[in-house]
């Protein structure tokens, strides 16, 4: 788990369900880029807790 990962689940938590091309534009990522950050935090969690990108958007049950 690395800095940009942290800071990828902590948007994504605070505004999920967010649009897949906001997360490319704020972090100025490709997408495979963000998919696999988005399967190393998902590498940490439990089944029921999994990030998913869904129809372009990025959903999380994930909450404080």
């Amino acid at each position: 788990m690395n800095h940009f990962n942290l800071d990828l689940i902590k948007f994504i938590q605070e505004n999920s369900p967010v649009s897949l091309d906001i997360v490319l534009s704020k972090y100025q990522k490709t997408l495979s880029t963000i998919k696999r950050a988005i399967k190393e935090i998902n590498d940490y969690l439990e089944p029921e807790n999994k990030t998913h990108v869904i129809n372009a958007k990025i959903i999380t049950p994930i909450t404080y």
